[in-house]
């Protein structure tokens, strides 16, 4: 503290210059090099730590916080402790409300019966653990709170919207219901209260839903819908389109479809008697009987909403840029993404996740003109493209050299402040307990234990753990997979466990993966698997990780199918998962144009030599002559010139802290070439001398 005083630091700013300097800064630190002895700093315990403390050597020197990183982070404070004040929050939302929408006839008497009144203090709507505002249950709620009118504000806006589109037909007996033919019980609508934060913690709007109760106890399959099926986007092609915008220089630009599923119609015998909202509910003036909206158009919580929304959108896409010059086709490899291309021969490349347009494009003006269509045919609102489903993209430029950067920042703040208390309190550097390997047979099952640790959390914290893994950090991957392993039976040790891997991405929430212009403009693979099986199964765990532009586009940690009886079973059997996602990643890139040699085959780097002659020769021997039909895919994706096995030193084998939880040291060695923060990869080896 004494260092932060003389350098004049604001005690605000003190544990934010802690970060600047790394929790790896000086001797035998994350990035302290040998060859270069006059580096200022020495490592040191994190200074708010309870327990031992740092002694100085005289004449220790620490640098005084000025680039254009510290810059950048004081700035991101104090936009984050704007946006984690909620009076300044909902003073600036109010302030923002412009105009007013036109209430419904039967909404605007419910708003002026309901007291107005607020009950309530910002403090009181607060969560303490996250410093968010929490949204209410009930209109009553959102009515008698200091944020009611952004609150009415979101509801006229849903409300409208519903009626706008002539999402349903109001006020109906239930016997003038029947009398159309419509047999259906009746389903129940209600209201849905959120607020919205972007990744980086800043408020993006209040959010109201009236959508339909379409869960089983009211909706059932036959009576009320049919088919429920559409796709969903992959999180690998929205990485691969990150990294190929950085590599090649694509414009990003991003949109929003509004209300997008009320924009679709329901079929004639999807169409179901509508119970109102619980506090928004209409009864005739003379009988005092209930009334009842019919459902004429596509609506949330249908369990066939996406279904309806998704061929209406696809429907509208084809029709509309397959005219005029124009050209568009659907990825058969990810039914989410749309390759397009304008009359004068340039590219487009925008993803849809259900309403979320992710688009990336050769010019500007083509992305533009895509959004302005689909405008024209649904509403749109023009969204940054920094930040897409959660996760923080940021580009910068360093000597030329442009690099992106995808984190969670929100999202693994607020779920760690949720389990702050559980949390360890010291500083934790591995992604998982070294040597640990999570199974039901490491603690006697109890009953009541794995309903303690449900109700404390235990499945939402392995969800949240996996979000993470599955997005921007790979590197928990092996934590991900056997947290989950006890998601039905936690035990104490799995809880632990869970809390570590949580504390862990809370120190790395700044990191997540990087791609950079520079990096490798082809695939390049690294496979692995642990040769440590699962006690309960005999299983082992095997991982893999591909490549592009030097960030991770592809990566899996799981545990293998089928028993290996060696080493070399376990990783030929690892081998061919990745040759799977090999072939993918080679095929998207062919269906979008990209200039990919297809005649060179993808460097697929692995430390058995053994797995290797497997796939590389046709040789048979007592110890592979057993190995199932379905693994010989790594030998016949050789065969056709799809992948290269080659030999990669076990050292620097990148995938390995994708097969088990390693220690410290190789995570430090490891992680940064595994998310793409530690400089260009290393030269791929030469293949095999046939």
């Amino acid at each position: 503290m004494n260092i932060c005083d003389s350098i004049g630091l604001p005690l605000h700013h003190r544990k934010f210059y802690y970060k600047w300097l790394g929790d790896g800064y000086g001797q035998f630190g994350e990035e302290w090099d040998p060859s270069q002895p006059t580096r200022l700093g020495i490592y040191f315990n994190y200074p708010w730590n309870r327990g031992r403390k740092t002694i100085f050597r005289n004449g220790t020197s620490f640098p005084i916080p000025q680039d254009d990183k510290w810059h950048e982070m004081v700035k991101v404070d104090k936009l984050r402790g704007e946006a984690n004040n909620p009076t300044h929050v909902v003073a600036l939302a109010t302030n923002n409300i412009t105009k007013r929408i036109v209430m419904s006839e039967w909404l605007r008497d419910r708003f002026r019966n309901e007291g107005s009144n607020c009950t309530t203090s910002i403090k009181d709507i607060t969560d303490k653990a996250t410093g968010k505002i929490v949204a209410p249950k009930s209109l009553r709620q959102a009515l008698n709170r200091p944020d009611s009118i952004l609150w009415k504000e979101a509801i006229r806006k849903e409300l409208n919207a519903l009626d706008e589109l002539g999402v349903l037909s109001h006020h109906h007996k239930m016997k003038d219901i029947r009398a159309q033919g419509i047999a259906t019980s009746a389903v129940p609508m209600q209201l849905l209260y959120d607020v919205k934060y972007h990744p980086d913690r800043s408020l993006d709007k209040y959010k109201v839903r009236e959508v339909v109760q379409g869960h089983k106890g009211y909706m059932r399959r036959g009576e009320h819908f049919f088919n429920t099926f559409s796709a969903s986007p992959s999180c690998r092609t929205t990485r691969l389109l990150q990294a190929i915008t950085i590599g090649t220089g694509l414009h990003r630009h991003a949109w929003d479809i509004c209300t997008a599923y009320l924009w679709a119609d329901v079929k004639d015998r999807e169409r179901i008697p509508i119970r109102y909202p619980k506090d928004l509910r209409k009864y005739d003036d003379e009988t005092g009987e209930e009334l009842y909206a019919i459902l004429k158009k596509n609506c949330y919580g249908m369990p066939q909403a996406d279904r309806r929304y998704t061929q209406l959108r696809n429907k509208f896409i084809d029709e509309e840029f397959n005219k005029g010059g124009w050209k568009c086709s659907k990825s058969r490899q990810d039914p989410c993404l749309f390759i397009f291309t304008s009359p004068s021969g340039s590219k487009s490349y925008v993803i849809i996740h259900t309403d979320d347009c992710d688009g990336h494009g050769e010019k500007l003006d083509d992305l533009k003109y895509i959004a302005k269509c689909f405008d024209t045919r649904f509403k749109i609102k023009i969204c940054n493209p920094q930040f897409m489903l959660g996760v923080q993209r940021d580009i910068t430029t360093v000597d030329k050299v442009t690099y992106m950067n995808l984190t969670q920042p929100d999202f693994i703040t607020t779920t760690y402040n949720t389990f702050k208390e559980h949390c360890p309190t010291k500083d934790i550097h591995t992604p998982f307990p070294p040597g640990m390997v999570l199974h039901g047979l490491l603690e006697e099952h109890n009953e009541e234990t794995s309903k303690a640790l449900i109700s404390r959390g235990y499945q939402s914290v392995a969800g949240s753990i996996l979000w993470a893994a599955r997005n921007c950090y790979p590197e928990v991957s092996v934590a991900a997979n056997m947290i989950c392993r006890l998601m039905s039976k936690p035990t104490e040790l799995a809880w632990k466990c869970a809390m570590h891997t949580l504390k862990y991405l809370y120190g790395q929430s700044h990191r997540g993966i990087q791609f950079r212009s520079d990096g490798n403009k082809t695939p390049i693979c690294y496979y692995d698997a642990s040769n440590k099986a699962d006690p309960s199964d005999g299983k082992s765990q095997f991982g893999y990780v591909i490549f592009m532009f030097n960030g991770p586009i592809v990566w899996a940690s799981k545990k293998h199918k089928h028993v290996g009886l060696s080493s070399t079973h376990d990783e030929y059997m690892a081998l061919s998962q990745a040759s799977r996602d090999i072939e993918w990643i080679r095929q998207i890139l062919i269906e979008i144009g990209y200039p990919m040699p297809s005649k060179t085959p993808t460097p697929t780097l692995g430390d058995n030599d053994n797995a290797t002659l497997y796939a590389r020769e046709d040789l048979i021997t007592p110890g592979n002559k057993f190995i199932i039909q379905e693994y010989h895919y790594a030998k016949e994706c050789v065969e056709r010139g799809i992948t290269c096995p080659r030999r990669v030193d076990t050292t620097h084998n990148i995938s390995d802290i994708l097969t088990k939880s390693v220690a410290r040291p190789i995570i430090t060695r490891l992680r940064p070439m595994l998310t793409g923060h530690g400089g260009i990869l290393p030269p791929v080896p030469l293949p095999p001398e046939d």
